[in-house]
């Protein structure tokens, strides 16, 4: 099971799978191009410069990422176009926004490391934004930010035998990340009103 420093609830555990570019596809572009990140942790990185700003231009999330160096290959491009994908399916709020993740026939344990680089990554999408300032932040952003930040250092444990437990707090997280990031979103990004989907942390 994953070890949270938290114990929260969500109203909703349905995960959406709505993305036109897959995980399959930046994995690919990314291990072309020879950076150190995982397709994860690029997509949470983007998530986050986009709900922080809207900013779809990536040139300050290289700059972040890969010390100011252009990506090789045709991760560029492939990039910009998740930016687009993203920023379109934050706006339209149809359940199309969700972390690009490996699918349901990875391992759990493999599942939920990407899932914490995710969060540790989108954090570091915001600074790249210029707005992951504590002190610039709602109190709603900054608990989500404070809990993505402890979900980036969660740890999993692979002795456990419930595989279905397992499975189960892993969507409900999934589902939490995925409603925390479209809050961040509508709140610093967006105009649209907050969604209903509930999150409550303890």
């Amino acid at each position: 099971m994953l070890a949270l420093p938290g114990v929260f609830t969500i109203a909703s555990r349905d995960s959406p799978t709505l993305n036109h570019i897959t995980y399959d596809e930046l994995r690919e572009a990314v291990e072309k191009a020879g950076i150190q990140l995982s397709a994860a942790e690029l997509h949470g990185a983007i998530s986050g410069l986009v709900c922080a700003s809207s900013d779809k231009n990536l040139d300050n999330l290289w700059s972040v990422l890969l010390e100011g160096q252009a990506p090789e290959g045709n991760l560029a491009t492939l990039a910009a176009k998740v930016a687009s994908q993203t920023a379109t399916q934050l706006e339209e709020r149809q359940m199309g926004f969700a972390p690009l993740l490996p699918d349901d026939d990875a391992a759990l344990i493999d599942r939920a490391e990407e899932l914490a680089c995710w969060c540790q990554s989108f954090l570091a999408g915001m600074g790249a934004s210029g707005t992951l300032n504590k002190d610039a932040l709602g109190e709603q952003v900054g608990e989500i930010v404070l809990d993505f930040s402890r979900l980036a250092q969660a740890g999993f444990d692979e002795d456990d035998d419930d595989q279905d437990e397992g499975e189960n707090a892993f969507a409900e997280i999934l589902e939490f990340v995925r409603v925390g990031a479209q809050l961040i979103y509508e709140e610093l990004a967006g105009s649209l009103d907050v969604p209903d989907a509930e999150t409550t942390l303890h």
